[in-house]
């Protein structure tokens, strides 16, 4: 294995992504003050510092009198923690810390939560690359994450870095939440790229038509089935029916989104979805799909076998598995395909999630 190869794999985990960048100020702290505004003098980094009902933070920078002077939180794949947000933002007046000073670090500079600044991981670690004591290492960090960022921009089947898919569907949401808010009649949410509890890569969009009453939105799921060497893997690209925004799971949400499926169950099927899409022009996407676990085969559907599964989930027993649909706790549900990414790129994603959610928000409608 070559230094590169090792180098690599330390950047396969947020956790180490923090000791690098904690090893860089160690070695030479003259680039963080410029790096974060922060006044002229002396830092250093801790670790994972446990900051009372902040639980611990990724970075916590400190002034030469041990006071807090920033605080990063490194997000590479993972979605951002509500949760861990919320207590920071808490505690950080109570530290005398200034919310400008709370930095959300990404692999690509997206939208900062609200009092947040946005910060790129290449541009933290490009700050050292003419540090005679630590140049070194934040320039071999940084060609890999320009590796990352080139293979973005590429084909699918050329990802493979590790946190490149990520970075790919990061770009992807930026995008989509422009081109989804232009769409006539309509009217969307922002577009969350993240990791599933399992550390796959996963995006999420929602549609629905302008004024829609309830909780219901279009919606659809793109995830990369793994991670290493991920453009060369199967991605899933699942439409559904989804009230995940809303309040906690009741029997109307379920009542809701089980009614709303079953009203969508011809738009989600993938006969439909391929033909939407060669309607729209991009037949060549349609052949790029291919019917999965839960592959909305119209022929396949049982109503008696649909309608006891709901009322087994009315009762309490919340059964797993849906005779026709896939189902997130009877929140979200819908069918799943197959998505042969090797030859697509991100504008070519982009085309086909907004397709499809126009399609089913269209359906919504009717």
């Amino acid at each position: 294995m070559s230094a590169d190869d090792g180098l690599a794999r330390l950047l396969r985990r947020e956790e180490t992504i923090s000791d690098l960048l904690a090893f860089l100020t160690q070695h030479d702290p003259q680039p963080l003050p410029g790096l974060l505004g922060l006044p002229p003098g002396t830092y250093e980094v801790a670790r994972e510092r446990p900051l009372g009902s902040a639980a611990r933070v990724d970075l916590l920078v400190l002034d030469a009198e041990g006071q807090p002077a920033a605080v990063l939180e490194i997000r590479a794949g993972a979605t951002e923690s509500g949760h861990q947000r919320a207590r920071l933002e808490a505690w950080a007046p109570t530290s005398g810390l200034p919310l400008e000073r709370l930095f959300f670090v990404t692999l690509a500079r997206v939208e900062a939560p609200r009092g947040w600044t946005s910060l790129a991981l290449g541009d933290v670690f490009a700050a050292w690359e003419s540090s005679p004591e630590a140049g070194w290492l934040a320039q071999r960090i940084g060609d890999e994450l320009k590796l990352w960022q080139t293979q973005a921009d590429g084909r699918l089947g050329e990802l493979s870095g590790w946190f490149a898919p990520d970075l790919l569907l990061q770009r992807l949401a930026t995008e989509l939440d422009q081109r989804l808010a232009a769409v006539p009649a309509t009217e969307t949410r922002r577009t969350v790229a993240g990791s599933t509890s399992g550390g796959q890569p996963q995006l999420i969009a929602w549609l629905r038509p302008a004024g829609y009453d309830g909780q219901i939105w279009a919606s659809v799921e793109l995830r990369a089935q793994g991670r290493a060497e991920a453009g060369g893997q199967p991605w899933s690209l699942r439409p559904c029916v989804d009230a995940t925004a809303g309040p906690a799971p009741t029997d109307q949400i379920l009542t809701e989104v089980h009614q709303s499926s079953l009203h969508l169950r011809e738009h989600l099927s993938f006969d439909a979805v391929a033909a939407h899409l060669q309607v729209q022009g991009r037949a060549d996407l349609a052949h790029h799909l291919q019917p999965g676990q839960y592959g909305g085969d119209l022929d396949t559907f049982d109503a008696a076998a649909v309608t006891r599964w709901y009322e087994l989930a009315l009762g309490g027993r919340r059964p797993r598995l849906h005779p026709f649909f896939f189902h997130d706790r009877g929140r979200r549900m819908g069918t799943q395909f197959r998505l042969a990414v090797h030859d697509l790129d991100r504008t070519d994603l982009g085309d086909l999630i907004t397709i499809v959610l126009q399609h089913l928000s269209d359906g919504l409608h009717t």
